[in-house]
């Protein structure tokens, strides 16, 4: 079966209106929940394990940013081709080692990414978090970037 361009342009657009509509007109989809999922968070509502899981994962990340600024050294130095075979590992190596370690810490990645935003704002909780972020940076010997 063969579409044209215009009909499956179409085709997208309506599958885009309907799932993004109910969003936009500010009612939940189906899928959603009533509760916000990205309404920030107090220092209360976070407990020290979560905390915990979150400072191992972003500092293993950080590690991780770091050997693979060794690895592949100045991209002023490169060609247009090697970085952009270099940004592609590095986006597939930071990728697998967050699902990995959300893994490990049993923590969802949406979790984490909103404490990291909440932190931002609730200056309590930023406190415990840069607190915990410190402790582990010091277990694992690495320093603040």
């Amino acid at each position: 079966m063969h579409w044209s361009r215009s009909y499956l342009s179409a085709f997208v657009l309506l599958c885009a209106v309907a799932v993004f509509a109910p969003a936009a007109m500010g009612q939940p989809s189906p899928e959603q929940p009533a509760e916000s999922k990205t309404a920030p968070l107090s220092s209360a509502e976070v407990s020290d394990a979560e905390i915990e899981s979150a400072a191992e994962i972003v500092v293993s990340m950080e590690v991780q940013r770091k050997k693979i600024g060794k690895k592949y050294g100045d991209p002023d130095d490169m060609t247009a081709e090697q970085r952009r075979k270099a940004q592609h590992e590095i986006v597939r190596e930071r990728q697998a080692l967050m699902q990995k370690k959300t893994v490990e810490e049993d923590m969802d990645g949406g979790r984490l990414e909103l404490i990291m935003v909440s932190a931002r704002r609730d200056s309590a909780l930023h406190k415990r978090v840069q607190a915990a972020l410190e402790k582990k940076r010091a277990e694992k010997g690495v320093s603040a970037q």
